[in-house]
């Protein structure tokens, strides 16, 4: 049963992978080149969605919190950032202008740099987006690490209990049932 199971996983992930390649070569002949580079940050956002979904799926399903499920967390957050720098990047590329006043042609480390700064609420100002989207993209990530912080890891530090597990293991079991 379980090696149906992957054969058939095997299989969809072939199929998408052909249809992927398939899919890029046809882009490249239609795209310009920095279409097809935002294309492509698309589908970087979408699979670091993917991840972070799956990730953060465990986090909030396991029956007890410890320094895992922190890190689970954290790690949930690290890739809202990326995810968004990407987003920003596919709108450099797909949106004809400067995505940040006062900065032609920004590197990815801009793009990176504000996404984070973005998301922590930091906001230093040196970047601003210029255009609607940009601007609803950074408030949508504003909340989203807020939302996210807030609600979530500090959640889940408030149910942290770092010495539980040890004092489970030193307690003989006649001394818990009792």
């Amino acid at each position: 049963m379980r090696f149906l199971r992957r054969k058939r996983l095997a299989a969809v992930v072939a199929a998408v992978a052909a249809l992927a390649a398939v899919l890029a070569a046809v882009l490249a002949s239609v795209l310009s080149s920095d279409a097809l580079l935002g294309v492509a940050f698309i589908i970087d956002s979408l699979l670091l969605a993917v991840a972070a979904i799956v990730i953060l799926r465990r986090v909030v399903l396991t029956a007890q919190v410890d320094f895992r499920t922190i890190l689970g967390a954290i790690s949930v957050f690290t890739l809202l950032g990326l995810l968004f720098a990407f987003l920003f990047l596919s709108l450099g590329r797909l949106v004809s202008g400067d995505v940040f006043s006062g900065v032609s042609n920004a590197p990815a480390r801009d793009y990176l740099f504000f996404s984070y700064t973005t998301l922590t609420t930091t906001g230093y100002g040196n970047l601003v987006p210029v255009g609607t989207i940009g601007q609803i993209l950074a408030v949508f990530e504003m909340l989203t690490g807020q939302v996210f912080m807030v609600t979530l890891v500090a959640g889940l530090v408030s149910l942290w209990r770092p010495g539980a597990r040890a004092t489970e293991r030193a307690t003989p079991r006649d001394e818990q049932q009792a």
